[in-house]
C-alpha cells in the first residue's frame, strides 16, 4: 500500500502547550564545540538544527569510555550512551530522564573496509507521550569508544503535564472528513488515534504540540491501497 505522512491538522489541545523554543544555553555551539574537543580532542565536528539551534551530530572523533563495557551485555552500552548524552546535554538540551531504551545493535562492517560498531537508540517520550520521531542515537567502537551522537529529539521541554483538550473520536472524525476531501473516499481502514508531541516547522523555527494521530486508509477491489497518517 501507499503512505505518505502529514501533520493532523487538529492538534490535541488549544491551550499553549507547545514546546520547541529551547532553553537558551550560555555558551554559543562553538564555544561548546570548543570545550568539547579540549577535553576529547580536536577532530570531532559539530551539525546543528538550524530550526533549533541544538546539536544534531558530533561527530568525527573518538572519546574514551569511562568503563569497559561487556560486548554481548545490551545494559553496558545503554549505560555507556546515557553516560555520553548526559556528557553533551548543553548542546541538544535533551533531558536524559525522557529517554527510553529502545534498541541495541552490534554492526558487523569488517567485511566493508572499516571495523566493527555497535549502537544503541532511545526514543523520547515526555509525560508518557512519545515525541514524533524523536530519537537519539550513539555509536561506538566494539572497545567502547564514542564515535558520535546524532539526535532529532526535542529540546528542552516548556510544559513537559500539557493534556489534550480535544477528545480522540473527534480527531477520528476529522481525520475521515480530510481523508474523503483528499482521496474522495471514505477511509475503509481507520487506526486507533495515538497522542505525541508532533513538530510543526513555520518559517526557520520548529515547534512541537500535541497531537492526535490516525491512521488512515481505502481499499478498493483492483486498486492499490491508499493510506495517509493524519
Amino acid at each position: 500500500s501507499l503512505f505518505v505522512s502529514a501533520l493532523f491538522a487538529v492538534t490535541a489541545s488549544a491551550q499553549t502547550n507547545q514546546f520547541g523554543t529551547p532553553t537558551v544555553s550560555t555558551s554559543s555551539p562553538d564555544v561548546l564545540l570548543s570545550n568539547w574537543q579540549a577535553d576529547h580532542g580536536d577532530s570531532w565536528h559539530m551539525a546543528t538544527n538550524r530550526m533549533t539551534g541544538t546539536l544534531e551530530m558530533l561527530y568525527g572523533g573518538n572519546a574514551q569510555s569511562p568503563f569497559e563495557p561487556n560486548t554481548n551485555v545490551a545494559s553496558d552500552w545503554y549505560a555507556l550512551g546515557r553516560h555520553w548524552i548526559n556528557q553533551t546535554k548543553a548542546m541538544h538540551m535533551v533531558d536524559g530522564a525522557e529517554l527510553v531504551e529502545e534498541r541495541f545493535r552490534y554492526l558487523p562492517l569488517v567485511q566493508g573496509n572499516t571495523t566493527d560498531k555497535i549502537t544503541v537508540r532511545f526514543n523520547q517520550v515526555v509525560g508518557g507521550v512519545p515525541v514524533e520521531s524523536g530519537s537519539i542515537n550513539v555509536l561506538f567502537s566494539t572497545t567502547g569508544r564514542l564515535l558520535s551522537i546524532h539526535t532529532t529529539a526535542a529540546p528542552e521541554v516548556l510544559d513537559a503535564n500539557a493534556r489534550p483538550t480535544i477528545r480522540a473520536g473527534f480527531a477520528n472524525l476529522a481525520a475521515a472528513q480530510a481523508f474523503k476531501a483528499e482521496f474522495g473516499h471514505e477511509p475503509t481502514v481507520q487506526g486507533a488515534e495515538r497522542l505525541v508531541h508532533a513538530y510543526i516547522d513555520s518559517g526557520e523555527t520548529r515547534v512541537w504540540a500535541l497531537a492526535w494521530q490516525v491512521e488512515a486508509m481505502v481499499e478498493i477491489d483492483g486498486e492499490t491501497p491508499i493510506g495517509r497518517l493524519f
